[in-house]
């Protein structure tokens, strides 16, 4: 049975458990200064899901990376903003600290896991890991506990999979291991960067699926990163859409699918690859290129690939903007104006 979301969000009736206010995240380049962030906000409430969408370079894992510090250093500065979970300020918390919060409260599914896993150590080794370092289990109770989770993630054999190198699985068995050790803990928060790219159309539905129904039963939240629009409407309850290192858009996925506010959204969900067009028609594709983020334009960063640009988009910063129907759009247009 394919996995829906409820319809009901609990953002509405819960603080957040993350919080990441007005963040600004500079990178350092051999010709200036590249603002990855540019004020970025979001909410992920307990048991909620929660979606990040946009093209490659808008700083979506540069959002995952931040909450979990794991930005490069040297290289990378915060500039402005906080982070906060369950209340702490991740961002003013000794690094000691820090590390009692990473992969035991909050952990995270990296894109590729062949390279995200250690080839030179076995399945087991890495899955026991965080369990030894957090929990201080034996070597016998550890692996023990990451055989039931290897099996829960519905890898075959998962007791003899403890002995196995990373090389001897196939890709969506690797992910399968990379979401074992990410849920070892068992986290209150799980971010999964892109989990499901590099993988065939059926892997990525089986891994949506899974991480769906196992977010259900740990009452986990999620923060999901993605760059496919059609992930987002299987799994996310809200959806938030980047464009050159801003928020253009947040609304609950059912509104955004159904009546996109911001040009950006619009041309994203158009497109999509859809089943009514006539056979042999071209797929619409998004004119320009996205702005050099060393050299941003005054005003809306999608002037110059936006079909309903007029003078004031290129006039001042445009804020984001919220709206009486749950959601905020960062375009001097209303929903109700917007085309």
């Amino acid at each position: 049975m394919r996995y829906r979301p409820p319809a009901h969000d609990p953002m509405h009736d819960t603080e957040p458990l993350l919080s990441v206010d007005d963040l600004v995240v500079s990178y350092d380049t051999d010709d200036g200064p590249l603002r990855a962030l540019d004020g970025v906000s979001l909410r992920v409430a307990k048991g909620q899901r929660v979606g990040l969408v946009g093209e490659s370079g808008c700083g979506k894992s540069t959002v995952a990376l931040s909450v979990l510090r794991l930005l490069p250093s040297p290289g990378a500065r915060v500039l402005r903003g906080a982070i906060r979970f369950d209340g702490q300020d991740l961002l003013t918390l000794p690094e000691r600290s820090m590390r009692a919060v990473r992969g035991r409260r909050v952990s995270m599914v990296f894109q590729e896991p062949m390279t995200s896993l250690n080839p030179v150590c076995t399945i087991g080794a890495q899955v026991t890991e965080a369990l030894t370092i957090h929990h201080r289990l034996s070597r016998r109770e550890a692996r023990a506990r990451a055989a039931e989770m290897l099996d829960r993630v519905g890898l075959p054999n998962a007791r003899r999979q403890l002995d196995a190198w990373p090389h001897q699985l196939s890709g969506g068995m690797r992910q399968r291991v990379m979401i074992a050790i990410a849920l070892i803990c068992n986290p209150e928060l799980l971010i999964a960067d892109e989990p499901t790219t590099a993988l065939d159309v059926t892997t990525q539905a089986q891994i949506l699926e899974l991480l769906g129904h196992l977010q259900q039963q740990l009452g986990m939240a999620a923060l999901l990163i993605t760059h496919d629009l059609a992930v987002l409407a299987e799994f996310a309850q809200t959806v938030l859409v980047m464009y050159a290192g801003q928020v253009v858009e947040q609304a609950p996925v059912d509104l955004l699918f159904s009546a996109p506010a911001h040009p950006y959204s619009r041309a994203l969900l158009e497109s999509i690859p859809s089943c009514a067009a006539p056979r042999g028609s071209r797929l619409p594709a998004i004119p320009g290129r996205v702005p050099d983020l060393r050299s941003l334009p005054v005003g809306c960063r999608f002037q110059d690939r936006c079909p309903v640009v007029v003078e004031a988009c290129r006039t001042g910063e445009i804020p984001l903007r919220p709206f009486g129907d749950g959601r905020s759009v960062r375009c001097i247009l209303s929903p109700r104006e917007a085309p």
